[in-house]
């Protein structure tokens, strides 16, 4: 990553990462690379500029919502894009049902789009899509991907949330999702399951007593995208005992990995 600058890392890490899924209704690598192709010339002035928008975001112990902000810098930065709305909130009655991430203006045509973003890192544990799960073992794959087709990416067209458009005055054209994030097989093992992409970032994962030996650097929340150079994140050292899941870098082999208890 030729950026000093963590957020600006992590920045270019967004508009360069291929999406775990690239199926429709998700978008693709290809489609990802045309959308950040005006925005890299824009790239290196940032760090140095006397307001930097890089100086309004602020890493946070919510990835999701870091992630968010990112996305949301893009877009300011995008000639094609207008931002119209974010975190469209959907009600029936007084209940939130749901919120949209992203309204968008298209420049080019002049049409309306709802994007649905989303970063996530999950640990495989079977062939079946089910297997894939959050290091914490409470956010599932199969569940995140029913959620953003079923609920999420749908939200705008359901009778509430046509009502909320009709009243903004937007008509919606197209409807996009981005998945981003890592997936984790066992070690020496891969273990893609439809409709994963074999473009999408990889890592492993060892249970704590069979963690290879090697020179491990551990990864704060922040350092979970692009991150830092590994050089200024500290030593692993690996305890007598694990109690949780741990994000490491692998100096030795140059990829992520987790390692987690052996009860796991």
């Amino acid at each position: 990553m030729p950026y000093s600058h963590p957020i600006l890392r992590d920045l270019a890490w967004l508009l360069s990462s291929p999406p775990l899924v690239e199926q429709p209704p998700y978008t693709d690598l290809k489609a990802l690379t045309r959308f950040a192709a005006p925005l890299w010339p824009l790239l290196p002035a940032l760090s140095s500029l006397p307001a930097s928008p890089l100086l309004r975001i602020r890493p946070i112990a919510r990835l999701g919502h870091y992630y968010e902000q990112l996305w949301l810098l893009a877009f300011s930065l995008h000639p094609d894009y207008h931002l119209i709305d974010r975190d469209v909130l959907v009600k029936e009655d007084k209940r939130v049902i749901g919120s949209a991430d992203f309204v968008l203006k298209h420049l080019p045509t002049g049409q309306l789009e709802h994007w649905e973003v989303a970063v996530k890192f999950y640990l495989g544990r079977g062939t079946g899509l089910e297997s894939w799960i959050g290091p914490g073992k409470q956010d599932r794959l199969a569940d995140k991907l029913a959620r953003l087709e079923h609920h999420q990416l749908p939200l705008l067209s359901q009778p509430e949330g046509l009502r909320l458009c009709q009243q903004r005055g937007w008509e919606i054209a197209r409807r996009r999702i981005v998945l981003q994030g890592r997936l984790y097989s066992p070690a020496n093992h891969s273990l893609l399951p439809a409709p994963l992409s074999l473009n999408a970032p990889q890592g492993q994962w060892h249970r704590h007593s069979q963690l290879p030996s090697g020179h491990y650097r551990r990864l704060a929340r922040t350092d979970w995208l692009a991150g830092r150079d590994w050089r200024l994140l500290s030593r692993y050292r690996a305890p007598s005992t694990l109690d949780w899941p741990k994000h490491l870098y692998d100096v030795d082999r140059h990829q992520h990995c987790f390692v987690v208890p052996d009860d796991w």
